[in-house]
């Protein structure tokens, strides 16, 4: 099937495990058992009632999916894979199946990238990860084409699997590429792109993000608190990182040793990317700022930065940057 034959015909949505189940459960037995050969059991996953699933409608017809889980700080399978235990999210695609008739027409890749970015939009993910059967090893190529790397093999449940780490310095890399290409494959579809925000909202059992109330902007009309906060600011750091990216590789930095001091450093992710910049090298790092949980977050989320609470106050300021004389 030709890609234009599809302009305005398919409908994304977000899809409710409990409601499509059987949609969803019939398609991956097509894909996997009847053209594929898996045995009936490789069609259940135990987390999909809590994942979230992307599905491509051809009329009232499911014909491509892929389901994502998200998982918060650790848990058994982060464990049993020895993947890096942090505190934030991490999301991993699990099942990832279309219509052979739909194969070549990038309605998979466009399903794909959009929840990609959906999840990296709303959760500011510390990494991705796969793990891919022997049977589809021969996808690696293809997701190396998308920051994916290898990082282990496994033996889980009596089967051999390899595990890939697309970690956040390449999430950051890729996201532009994923952004242009959404655009031109939703472009040449003519496709919706519905709300994950409005799902999560209507779906509670689903992991939501560290900030619930996602549908109220910050208007600055009252002091927030640390809950509320912290999102935003980590969204902004990690923005800050990706459009200053180029910038930083034209400036002519002194060579280390030498300090940077970020006075107001938040939740600490912006120094945190400056510091495993090559660039940085033999560089001392310092983050400031008043809030105390910004401070604690920070600590126990980067530890090999130097993370300290001080008063805004002139004085503390002057002293602070007559201790670092080498701060740009």
């Amino acid at each position: 099937m030709d890609i234009h034959n599809l302009k305005g015909k398919v409908t994304l949505k977000w899809l409710n495990f409990n409601k499509y189940s059987t949609q969803i459960l019939e398609l991956r037995k097509t894909v996997f058992v009847e053209q594929q050969g898996f045995d009936l059991s490789f069609i259940y996953m135990q987390s999909d009632n809590t994942s979230i699933h992307l599905g491509a409608f051809l009329e009232n017809e499911l014909v491509s999916i892929i389901s994502y889980s998200i998982i918060k700080g650790t848990n058994p399978l982060i464990k049993a894979l020895n993947l890096p235990d942090t505190l934030g999210y991490k999301f991993q695609p699990t099942k990832r199946v279309e219509l052979l008739e739909f194969r070549g027409t990038r309605l998979a890749e466009l399903v794909g990238v959009y929840a990609w970015k959906s999840f990296v939009d709303y959760y500011q993910p510390d990494y991705s990860f796969i793990e891919l059967v022997q049977m589809h090893k021969k996808l690696a190529l293809y997701y190396s084409s998308f920051g994916f790397k290898f990082y282990s093999e496994n033996v889980l449940e009596g089967e051999e699997m390899t595990v890939y780490l697309q970690d956040e310095q390449s999430i950051d890399n890729i996201y532009s590429k994923f952004k242009r290409l959404l655009d031109i494959i939703s472009t040449i579809l003519d496709v919706n792109h519905p709300s994950l925000k409005e799902f999560l909202q209507e779906n509670p059992n689903i992991e939501q993000p560290i900030e619930k109330k996602i549908s109220k902007d910050n208007l600055y009309l009252k002091t927030l608190s640390f809950k509320d906060e912290l999102p935003r600011l980590l969204a902004q750091g990690r923005l800050l990182r990706f459009i200053q990216r180029e910038t930083l590789k034209k400036v002519i930095f002194p060579k280390g040793p030498a300090n940077l001091l970020d006075i107001g450093c938040g939740p600490g992710l912006y120094l945190t990317s400056l510091s495993k910049n090559p660039i940085f090298k033999d560089y001392k790092f310092t983050g400031l700022d008043i809030s105390p949980d910004m401070i604690t977050y920070a600590r126990l989320s980067f530890r090999k930065i130097s993370w300290k609470e001080v008063f805004m106050i002139l004085s503390t300021l002057i002293i602070h940057l007559m201790l670092y004389t080498q701060v740009f």
